[in-house]
């Protein structure tokens, strides 16, 4: 009996449950993300998912995402949200215009169940509402969406500033190093591990500056040049970063010094960055730099200086603004007890024949006593170290009539045992190739990690430098002039140097 009653229950089953109101949904395609409903800060880098599923879609259908931010102010509130998604190891920017990201590419991507990882950081508070659709990449209606709002609270953010765009024009010459301040505090971001980083506007100015931090305000001071990174950007970027401190009543502060090579109003913009990359503060600033005379040389940086070994070089004088009247060069090492290390020598007027600096007060001086004309030239010198290592040491133009100095050039060279041939560091071999590019170079660093790689010209001046690069790294040589060029690969005390050609 049972065999002939049951096939009625299944369709009248069916009609009860069509009866009530029930249709089984067999059919949609649906989207969510774990952003939803969460609460977080302002400048906080926030990690979510976006979940699809296919329904039943044909496996073909390719589609893309469209996130819509809500509101009047949509457009302006997306140029305040920094989006990315994960494509395999690295993040990429998904920008929105006009209050509008589409993720995937215009093809589409063949819909299905997954989960997609994003991560995004919010300059704006509030209560904030966007809407996810799943569009075909063919074109018309979504085939499914959800609106999500999420909160972003208020901070109290943190702040920097210099005491460099305080000073009036005229008061800061080109070739003499200016001391200055960095004032910065944590707002609700205290400890928050971070580095300085100073973006000037004008691309062709960046080799015109050389910026110093000092760590340490304690006696003697010691200050350490800034790095650029690609881009050209300065870096103070201390290992692991340093702790936000002080508030805005009493904001914390840094020695800086800075040395301009050539006159004229200088844009910067001066950022405090998160180690994970978030720019938490900002100021925009300028400074106007007067003409002053000039001193360098192509000793400072120069590759392959090798120990107990002649080599050569100049220093370039400029006379800029300062009124003529006789000079002397003065040679000064940061560490005293280098100098029994150090030959130093002049070239006479008969060339080719070099002849011995005076030493006086624990310095090296060029020139009579009673000084030379300032005037624009090149001076050639010979020097020769008897160990290697870093020399730290400071040129100075000095007036003879005052005793001032007029201009100055904090610089560095490494001396190494043996030349180029050196290209092992940690028992890694140092490897860049191509040789002859006008792409990419790369360099291999083996099991390298956290070196410095500087990329240095034929006159010894370093032109771009990359941090705590590990593994390998990447030289774009699109923004360097056609010439030769040396890779200067620093770990600890271990130095390696290759070469490239840009044609």
């Amino acid at each position: 009996m049972m065999t002939n009653v049951r096939p009625f229950y299944l369709p009248a089953l069916l009609v009860l449950l069509l009866l009530v109101g029930f249709v089984p949904d067999i059919t949609a395609q649906s989207v969510s993300s774990t952003l939803k409903d969460r609460s977080f800060n302002v400048r906080e880098q926030v990690e979510f998912d976006v979940v699809t599923t296919q329904g039943t879609a044909p496996a073909n259908t390719n589609v893309r995402l469209r996130f819509t931010l809500q509101g009047d102010n949509a457009t302006v509130l997306g140029s305040k949200i920094q989006m990315q998604y994960l494509e395999g190891s690295n993040w990429v920017n998904l920008p929105f215009v006009n209050g509008v990201a589409t993720f995937g590419p215009e093809a589409g991507f063949p819909l299905a169940d997954a989960t997609r990882k994003f991560r995004a950081t919010f300059e704006a508070a509030g209560n904030l509402g966007y809407r996810i659709d799943i569009v075909p990449a063919a074109g018309g209606n979504p085939l499914a969406g959800v609106t999500e709002i999420f909160n972003v609270n208020a901070i109290s953010s943190p702040t920097v500033n210099t005491s460099l765009d305080e000073y009036a024009p005229g008061e800061i010459t080109s070739g003499r190093n200016r001391e200055y301040r960095l004032y910065y505090s944590a707002g609700d971001r205290t400890a928050d591990l971070v580095y300085v980083k100073y973006v000037f506007a004008n691309a062709e100015q960046r080799d015109k500056v050389r910026l110093f931090a000092a760590p340490s305000e304690e006696e003697p001071v010691e200050f350490i040049e800034l790095t650029k990174d690609e881009e050209g950007s300065f870096l103070y970027w201390p290992e692991g970063g340093f702790p936000l401190t002080g508030t805005s009543a009493s904001q914390a502060s840094m020695l800086m010094r800075v040395n301009f090579s050539e006159a004229g109003t200088y844009a910067y913009q001066v950022q405090l960055v998160h180690t994970n990359g978030v720019v938490v503060a900002f100021v925009d600033e300028t400074v106007t730099i007067s003409a002053g005379a000039t001193i360098a040389s192509s000793l400072h940086n120069k590759v392959n200086v090798v120990r107990a070994t002649a080599t050569d070089f100049s220093v370039a004088i400029t006379q800029g603004g300062e009124p003529v009247g006789p000079v002397r060069i003065k040679f000064t090492l940061a560490d005293p007890e280098q100098a029994s290390a150090v030959t130093l020598q002049a070239e006479t007027a008969t060339a080719g024949e070099y002849a011995p600096l005076t030493s006086q007060d624990g310095a090296l001086w060029y020139g009579p006593e009673t000084g030379f004309a300032l005037a624009d030239a090149s001076y050639n010198f010979r020097v020769a170290f008897a160990e290697p290592g870093t020399y730290n040491y400071t040129i100075e133009l000095v007036k003879m009539t005052s005793n001032r100095v007029v201009a100055e050039s904090d610089e560095k060279v490494e001396v190494v045992t043996v030349a180029s041939a050196k290209d092992k560091i940690e028992n890694s071999r140092i490897v860049a190739y191509p040789t002859i590019s006008n792409g990419t170079v790369r360099v291999d660093l083996g099991h390298v990690r956290e070196a410095q790689i500087s990329v240095v010209d034929i006159l010894g001046k370093t032109v771009m430098t990359i941090e705590r690069a590990s593994g390998s790294a990447e030289i774009n040589t699109q923004p360097l002039a056609k010439g030769t060029y040396f890779i200067r690969v620093l770990k600890g005390r271990e130095v390696a140097v290759s070469r490239f050609i840009v044609k």
